[in-house]
């Protein structure tokens, strides 16, 4: 599963730039470079082409961190990080004195409840991770909560 996440990033960031190009492999494997640029939205439309892939790698990233729920020490994991969540709420303060919200991640509509990486950084930062791709990950345990699915 690692190499799956691996590879959503590598995507990330492909996707990132208006434009890239495959190769680099043996002859064999890729005949031709393929060129990927942004097109244009169709008129009326106000979302950009690049924003929508941009969406779709984040929803994999995500769900790529969640399947593999544990890193290489079997120490549970929750990808946490602001920016893969939308739909953000306050809804209370924990007993460790953490803000709790109430999110979505990108791209997909359950709702959950639990911390954002960012505010733990700051109240203890030995339980984030780095996930690949610089976006962060929470251990959970180590705060003495968990992240719950309200819907």
């Amino acid at each position: 599963m690692r190499i799956l996440t691996h590879s959503i990033v590598a995507g990330a960031f492909i996707a990132s730039g208006s434009m890239a190009q495959a190769g680099g492999l043996s002859p064999e494997i890729t005949e031709t470079p393929v060129m990927i640029t942004q097109e244009p939205a169709p008129a009326g439309s106000s979302i950009s082409p690049t924003y929508i892939v941009l969406g779709v790698l984040a929803a994999l990233l995500i769900a790529a961190a969640v399947a593999e729920d544990d890193d290489d020490d079997g120490v549970p994991l929750e990808a946490s990080d602001a920016r893969l969540k939308t739909d953000i709420t306050q809804i209370g303060t924990a007993e460790n004195g953490l803000p709790v919200y109430s999110y979505r991640y990108l791209g997909h509509d359950a709702l959950f409840s639990g911390v954002m990486a960012q505010d733990v950084l700051a109240h203890t930062p030995e339980a984030v991770v780095t996930m690949p791709g610089g976006f962060y990950a929470v251990n959970y345990d180590m705060l003495g909560m968990q992240m719950e699915r309200l819907d």
